[in-house]
């Protein structure tokens, strides 16, 4: 009790005041705990508090509604420092993207005049800020949010679907290769795993768009490159079939280390691809980083950049003969698509399948059926060897190039599979004795390469810096002879082919078909004076005949030529078509002597064992071949191929190398042989000139030269090859008795005949009874 009644008054003064001072504090500090209406705004806009509007509230920082920084980005709340805040792993870690804070979009910066500003509405989509300068709300928001979507990240002003939003201001790097920028939206086969792990992203469908090279933040290198691009590996973690080029010729890093490409920049700048692509504002197309050569086609544009005489590569310049480019395919008989090539002409079964190489379009871009040859349809520049190349590759300033390697897609050794791929038609020359490596293995061309080392077609082909057309590949000199300038390169009395020259009189060349008395239709070629082919303006040429591709016509196959020793007769000997037989060749051209097959001055007929100077049967030599012989003939005129016989001048001999006592034609002897010599008839019609108006028998020099006023013998009043007059038709294939229409007489009347001018009317008689008794006793032909 005595406690109790000791608790003072004071006590609950003591009390009363506690808890009145209690209750107080409470109320203040409950009323400056109450919440902001905009707390959730305030995590970025701080200056957004209420607290900065009270008067009796003191803030830790001074109020500014609008703050700025020196950089001239917009407001405080979006510098990198604000979204930092959150981004330092407190919500989310995102510290790796400002790691060193080197390699990011720019901002603080006024966009270039190729940035493409959008407007929605009269609104910007990405604005700048008040400087009209790129900063962080220029791309993000924090407001609009969609929640719900996931096929992009959020905060951002659009969707950026596969790069989309990239695309809307970079405008001119969004149309790909025909606008000069590598391509979008292009699926790969394969996504590289070097990418992925470095942040690379494509699309659904794994298609290249513009992050699967840039990275918009956390790039560690310039250009927000993925990865580092040092020696072109960006380029190659995709394209690496192309990586191969490293180390090679094609590496300007080590054979032209100050050229520049049309940015100015070297290979030790921006890797060995740049030397020649460059993925932005480049040449089109292909992405190029040089400047083009003109009047070429596209693709060869390209590689003639470097491969001229100012270029890089003026070492390995091509020459003026060189093989042709820019020419459709199709010209070789090859129907191709990207898979597949079909030819026409049937090779023979020794040669490989024909392997599809690329053939690109007048823009350059690869065909997908047909196409142009071109340099890239050889040559892989990217790949020296088409041999997988083991260890480190030799000095390529030191090396040499040859036909295993050189940037070729097939090997151009002694397999020749590189020319036969494409020339089918020209494949059996392998089969040949033109194939030197069968007969004159130690031949060398200009370049002192044998067959051995570089196939059949070196011997005589240059794919590149030949000495004249087709690229040949021996020296010529400057001569205009065509294609015999050609064929004296080894027919030539210390060429390799010694033994098979021509005489010195042989068939006609350089001459102009048209003077033939008919009209020669197509099918053999001619040639111009420098060995081109031109079928109007042409002129017979040894390639006219011959066809040094293939022993024996229409038998591409044939093994029949395949040796040194083996003699050529008139159904082979690289000729275009059979000289044997009926004398196809021959005949083609000289169609008006075509009636002498079946007749009595065709051996097969009369004489079937006859054998010409050369010992040829008519099987070997053709029915041509008995009488004339194209490169070798015994006495010029007429080309003649057998021993002349007696006779008062040059024509009449000829005919009686037959119609002699002991010879083929002993039995057909007329016993008044000639004209008297001393009769000299003239007549400007008779001179031969051309298909019109020579319908006047021929007269002849003592050469036998057709003349216009000369001697009357044999061809004067016989045709050798019509035996009758009246019908331009071939024999029957019987020796026939001949009479007074026929007898390969030359005219069927005397209308304008050459007896006329001194016999009168008395001409026919005398003209078709000329050999006969009656003719020289009963009428004298002249005065005794």
């Amino acid at each position: 009790m005595m406690k109790r009644a000791g608790f003072s008054w004071f006590s609950y003064q003591i009390l009363y005041l506690i808890l009145l001072s209690g209750g107080l504090l409470y109320h203040s500090s409950v009323e400056a705990r109450l919440p902001s209406a905009k707390r959730e705004c305030a995590t970025c806009h701080i200056m957004w508090l209420n607290e900065f509007k009270r008067k009796d509230v003191t803030t830790l920082i001074p109020y500014d509604p609008k703050p700025v920084e020196k950089s001239g980005k917009q407001d405080i709340v979006s510098t990198e420092r604000i979204c930092f805040s959150c981004h330092d792993g407190y919500v989310m870690d995102s510290r790796f993207l400002w790691k060193n804070r080197k390699h990011t979009h720019p901002v603080g910066v006024i966009p270039s005049t190729n940035v493409k500003m959008s407007l929605v509405d009269g609104k910007e989509v990405f604005p700048l800020n008040e400087d009209g300068k790129i900063y962080c709300g220029t791309c993000h928001s924090a407001h609009g949010v969609d929640w719900n979507q996931t096929e992009a990240p959020i905060f951002l002003r659009v969707l950026n679907i596969n790069s989309s939003m990239c695309m809307i201001c970079h405008d001119n790097k969004k149309r790909g290769p025909a606008s000069g920028n590598h391509p979008v939206n292009k699926k790969l086969p394969h996504i590289p795993k070097v990418l992925l792990e470095r942040g690379s992203k494509f699309s659904k469908k794994k298609e290249v768009i513009c992050q699967s090279c840039h990275r918009v933040h956390g790039s560690k290198v310039k250009k927000l490159l993925v990865r580092d691009n040092h020696e072109s590996r960006l380029c190659t973690s995709c394209h690496t079939d192309k990586s191969s080029i490293r180390g090679t010729k094609h590496d300007m890093g080590i054979m032209a280390p100050d050229t520049k490409n049309i940015r100015g920049k070297t290979v030790a700048e921006s890797g060995p691809c740049s030397a020649c692509h460059i993925p932005h504002d480049a040449n089109t197309p292909r992405l190029w980083a040089r400047y083009f050569q003109m009047d070429v086609d596209t693709v060869s544009s390209y590689c003639l950049g470097c491969h001229t005489r100012d270029g890089p590569a003026h070492k390995k310049t091509l020459g003026t003969y060189t093989h042709p480019v820019g020419i459709p395919i199709s010209r070789l008989g090859i129907t191709a698509t990207i898979k597949k090539w079909v030819s026409k002409y049937i090779a023979p079964k020794k040669f490989a399948n024909i392997i599809p190489l690329p053939l690109f379009d007048e823009f350059g871009a690869r065909s997908k059926k047909g196409g142009n040859v071109t340099c890239l349809t050889c040559h892989n520049p990217h790949k020296w060897s088409h041999k997988k190349v083991s260890g480190k590759l030799p000095d390529p300033r030191t090396l040499e190039g040859d036909g295993s390697n050189s940037f070729l897609r097939i090997a151009h050794d002694g397999r020749n599979r590189l020319c036969t791929n494409c020339h089918r038609k020209n494949a059996s020359v392998e089969l040949s004795k033109h194939n030197l490596s069968i007969s004159a293995p130690k031949e060398k061309n200009v370049y002192a390469q044998t067959t051995a080392k570089n196939g059949a077609c070196s011997a005589c082909h240059l794919p590149h810096n030949g000495e004249a057309e087709y690229m040949w590949a021996k020296e010529t000199g400057r001569t205009r002879e065509g294609v015999e300038k050609m064929c004296k390169t080894c027919h030539n009395k210390a060429g390799s082919a010694k033994n098979k020259l021509p005489g010195e009189h042989m068939h006609p060349l350089h001459v102009n078909l048209d003077l033939l008395p008919n009209k020669v239709k197509p099918g053999l070629p001619t040639f111009l004076w420098d060995g081109t082919r031109n079928k109007k303006l042409g002129e017979l040429d040894c390639a006219t005949c011959h066809n040094p591709h293939q022993w024996q016509p229409g038998k591409p196959s044939s093994l029949a030529g395949a040796s040194a020793d083996v003699e050529g007769q008139a159904n082979n000997s690289f000729l275009r078509l059979n000289a044997a037989g009926d004398a196809q060749l021959c005949i083609h051209c000289h169609q008006d002597k075509r009636t002498i097959l079946k007749t009595d001055h065709d051996m097969r007929v009369t004489a079937p064992k006859a054998r010409n100077k050369k010992g040829q049967t008519i099987a070997q030599s053709g029915v041509c071949g008995q009488c004339h012989n194209v490169h070798t003939p015994i006495i010029p005129q007429r080309l003649w191929a057998r021993t002349p016989g007696p006779g008062e001048d040059v024509m009449e001999s000829m005919c009686r190398s037959c119609h002699q006592p002991g010879n083929l034609a002993e039995n057909k002897i007329p016993p008044k042989k000639t004209h008297p010599k001393r009769m000299v008839p003239a007549n400007r019609g008779r001179m031969f000139g051309g298909r019109a108006n020579n319908i006047l028998p021929p007269v002849f020099d003592a050469n036998g030269k057709h003349v216009q006023a000369g001697l009357i013998t044999c061809p004067t009043c016989h045709n050798p090859h019509q035996w009758n007059p009246a019908k331009a038709v071939q024999g029957t294939g019987r020796n026939r008795e001949g009479d007074a229409m026929t007898s390969f007489l030359r005219h069927k009347n005397t209308d304008y005949f050459l007896c006329s001018d001194c016999h009168g009317e008395d001409s026919l008689f005398r003209y078709k009874y000329f050999h006969w008794k009656e003719s020289r006793v009963r009428h004298h032909l002249y005065k005794p």
